[in-house]
Order: C-alpha cells, then structure tokens, then sequence
C-alpha cells in the first residue's frame, strides 16, 4: 500500500476542478514529460482560463516512475476494496418467472448459439423497465436457477438507472468461466460456479458493474473521440489489465474507480484515489461528465414476487 504521503493529491484536486480542456492537459503532459515545469506553468497560464502557480506545476510534472505503474492487476478480484457495497440501497424491483423457451444462449466454450427449455424471468422495476434473466436448462429447476440469479439481479438493481436502463438481459450458464458481455446486444454472461466464487469474495456487485460497462457504455463511448482524447492524455492505466487492453478493457476497469470516487468521495482508500486521479485525470473528467446527472439508487425494499 502507498503512503498518502507520497500520492500527487494536488493532481487529484486538478482532476477534480478541471473537467474543461483536456487537450491543454494533454499539452501540459508533454512538457512535463521534457522535464520543463516552469514552461509547463507558463503554457497552462496561456491555454487555459485558470492560474496555476510554479509549485503546482512541480508538483503535477514530478510523479515518480513507479507511481505511473497500474494500481492492481484487474479492477475486481486483485484487490479487497469495496467499489460497491452489499447493503447499498438499491432499485426496486419484482422477480417474475415466465416460463421455459427457446433462448439465444451466447457461450464462450462453443459457437451454438440457441437453447431450448431455458428458464425465462424478468426483473420488474419501478417506472417498468424489465431486464431478462435466462438461465440455461443444465443449472437445474426454477428453485436452482433463482439462487444464482438472487446476488445477480440484487447488483443489477444497484446500478446507476441510466445503465440500467440500456441493459437488455443477463444470461446464465452451468459452468465455471469468467463473465463477458455483449456490447451491441445489450446483454451480459455469467457462469454459475463462477457467480458462487465470487460471491465468496464478495466479488458480484463489481463484476455486475464491469460488465454492465460493457453493455451500456462502450457503444458509443468507448470509440468515442474525447474518450480516446482523454486516454492519450493521460497515458497510463489503472490496472494491467486496462493497459494490455485499452480499446477493450480500460472504461470498464476505469468506470468501477470513477463511480466510486465521485459519488462516494472517501469510500476508497486516500492512497487508492491520489493515485487514480494521477494515472486518469482526464478520464475522471471524462467520467465526471458522463455521470454528473446520474442519482445513486434510493433506499427500497426488493426482490418480492411480481
């Protein structure tokens, strides 16, 4: 663990205040880089409607080598921070079964792409948006099938609504594979031993968050020029993970601090967030934006029958 000591907190603050020109950041980066702070200052004084003092900028370009180093190999199972919280509010919501059909059952082991006798539910929530749950034949019974998708759905209904919202259906297997999800289809995989696992861990509400990333968010936002902007300019990552795949990975392995940092300011660490708001400010600006409107779920009970 860092010492708070020797997190760049005065970037974390500019991370915060600044969510205007990310290009002249990204300029200001550059002369950081040439080991120039006195120009740096100068160029931010010039490019930008705030002033910013010598010593800002010394402290902004002097981040040592190993503080650029990713904070933890992934977002979710390397590390026991707690991005979301098991007794969090959460959206209300009814579970319904519907019955068995026919199902397209995306899988990873295989290219079959349908599924017969697939157990169909649906998650009613306030207002009438219904997210899908179909849970593949192999789990078992109606009875089987509801306890993998209880911790399931009960994440789901902590989302932000706006993701929610986009979120089609989640589709569970028997099995022990790791989750994925489906950009253009709305939709997310998980596999039962794998749930179980990370229910162990206490895993399940980030990884329901990381690929509900995937499925609501990377269309459009992960092509999009001023993400794309945002990620070249800060240049590093915040997990390996992001890093050895920045077009795939890296704004759901950032959205998880993000959301986190902003709307519950002090959950994690003071290390943990110094150090996030050096490696990504411009993403958090990014995220900032994007998440300024979005409420946290109010208090209510859920989970009852329809």
């Amino acid at each position: 663990m860092l010492s708070q000591a020797n997190a760049p907190c005065k970037r974390r603050a500019f991370a915060q205040n600044f969510a205007g020109p990310m290009a002249a950041l990204g300029d200001v980066n550059g002369l950081c880089k040439l080991g120039n702070p006195a120009l740096a200052q100068r160029e931010w004084s010039e490019t930008v409607p705030y002033r910013f003092s010598l010593s800002l900028a010394v402290l902004l370009c002097a981040v040592p080598p190993a503080l650029a180093e990713p904070l933890f190999p992934n977002s979710v199972v390397s590390n026991d921070l707690d991005f979301i919280r098991e007794d969090e509010p959460s959206a209300n919501f009814c579970l319904r079964y519907e019955g068995v059909s026919r199902a397209e059952m995306v899988d990873k082991r295989h290219d079959n792409l349908f599924a017969d006798d697939v157990l169909i539910f649906n998650a009613i929530f306030d207002g009438g948006k219904s997210v899908g749950i179909w849970v593949h034949p192999d789990v078992g019974d109606k009875a089987k099938a509801e306890t993998l998708i209880d911790p399931v759905i009960r994440a789901v209904a902590r989302l932000p609504e706006p993701m929610r919202n986009l979120l089609s259906h989640v589709v569970i297997h028997e099995g022990n594979e790791t989750a994925f999800a489906e950009d253009l289809g709305r939709f997310f995989v998980m596999y039962s031993e794998n749930i179980r696992s990370r229910i162990a861990t206490n895993d399940i509400p980030e990884t329901v968050f990381h690929e509900s990333v995937h499925a609501t968010l990377d269309v459009p936002h992960a092509s999009s020029a001023e993400w794309l902007a945002a990620q070249t300019a800060d240049g590093q990552f915040v997990t390996e993970y992001a890093a050895e795949h920045p077009g795939a990975e890296d704004m759901a392995e950032s959205a998880l601090f993000a959301w986190a940092m902003l709307k519950y300011p002090g959950r994690l660490p003071p290390a943990v967030e110094s150090r996030v708001a050096a490696l990504m400010p411009n993403r958090l600006a990014y995220f900032e934006s994007l998440f300024a409107n979005w409420e946290v779920p109010r208090p209510q009970t859920n989970g009852t029958p329809c």
